[in-house]
């Protein structure tokens, strides 16, 4: 069974929340289903996920969609677990774009002990053969040469950023070592940019379906680590994109955070941080249903950090000094 979180591209529990928060239950309640089946309480975990989709007005990210097929085939209702893996094979209106890989989805089927109660039913057959011919098609359409040219320009992008919190941890911030290196890094991104705006101008935007997800999450890198005023040329592309299904909707959402805080304007999914601050976000309250909209973890888990325990109530108090020392636009 997959448990695992979206991984935000190298950016970045006990959570603190006003009554308000409390009501938005999605993910407080996907880890009770994740705890309910690590306890083998599978019928109390699939009652679990029900929920938290309910929650979030059924909607949900591949994984845990997989996730609730998985619970509901230990549970012993197959009909239930067929729902939601075929809900994935069909892209679902109620799927959250995310990472959603044919490939990795067909050999995770094969190999998943979880559905060994589903194999033995007639129906488990025609599932398997349908998520093979969407990888095979999948894989078959892939443009490989401009997919190797993303990921390489991506691998380019991060290789020398994975070098700032070493320097950081042995230098301290704003060592001659550390601007040395963002020297490097623009010159890079400068490279990268033009690249990307070269094959955008020649295809559009790039899907997965086109370059694979490592190919398309490396088209968005660039366009995220580029001058505002190109971000806020292509955000009506990208806008275009996420509603088409090209790219994933969290991808938008760092987009459009990014571009809020380099216009002094408050941020709407609290994805940017700034001199180890988390920039000011508008309606707090409601901070991690947006986050689940587009398929984020809950704030808390962003900010995880061992010495400090995120706490709303008070991020909240120091929210107006924040909004004063980073010149925003309230």
């Amino acid at each position: 069974m997959m448990f695992k979180r979206i991984l935000l591209l190298s950016l970045l529990i006990t959570i603190g929340l006003s009554s308000k928060a409390q009501q938005f239950s999605y993910f407080t309640d996907l880890d009770s289903a994740r705890a309910a089946y690590k306890k083998k309480n599978f019928q109390q975990a699939a009652a679990y996920y029900e929920k938290a989709f309910k929650a979030n007005g059924n909607k949900s990210v591949q994984e845990e969609f997989y996730n609730a097929a998985c619970t509901w085939s230990l549970a012993g209702k197959p009909d239930k677990a067929f729902k939601y893996l075929e809900d994935i094979i069909q892209d679902h209106k109620n799927l959250i774009r995310s990472w959603n890989d044919p490939g990795e989805f067909y050999n995770m089927l094969v190999k998943d002990a979880d559905f060994e109660n589903l194999r033995k039913l007639p129906k488990w057959e025609k599932l398997l053969a349908q998520a093979k011919t969407k990888k095979e098609k999948f894989e078959a359409n892939l443009n490989q040469d401009l997919s190797r040219q993303l990921q390489l320009m991506e691998e380019n992008d991060q290789t020398e950023r994975l070098k700032l919190d070493k320097i950081r941890k042995e230098k301290g911030s704003n060592s001659a070592e550390e601007k040395d290196l963002w020297k490097v890094i623009k010159r890079q991104d400068s490279i990268n940019l033009a690249k990307a705006k070269n094959l955008i101008s020649t295809y559009g935007w790039l899907s997965p379906q086109q370059v694979g997800y490592k190919g398309n999450q490396g088209l968005f890198l660039i366009i995220q680590h580029a001058d505002l005023t190109t971000q806020q040329t292509y955000l009506p592309i990208v806008r275009k994109a996420a509603a088409e299904g090209k790219v994933a909707a969290w991808s938008l959402a760092f987009l459009e955070d990014r571009i809020l805080m380099r216009e002094k304007k408050r941020q709407i999914y609290g994805s940017q941080l700034y001199q180890n601050y988390l920039f000011p976000v508008q309606d707090l309250d409601n901070l991690d249903k947006r986050r689940a909209s587009v398929g984020l973890e809950p704030i808390a888990e962003y900010l995880e950090d061992p010495q400090k325990k995120w706490n709303i109530e008070t991020y909240k108090k120091e929210l107006p000094e924040l909004i004063k020392k980073f010149a925003v636009k309230d």
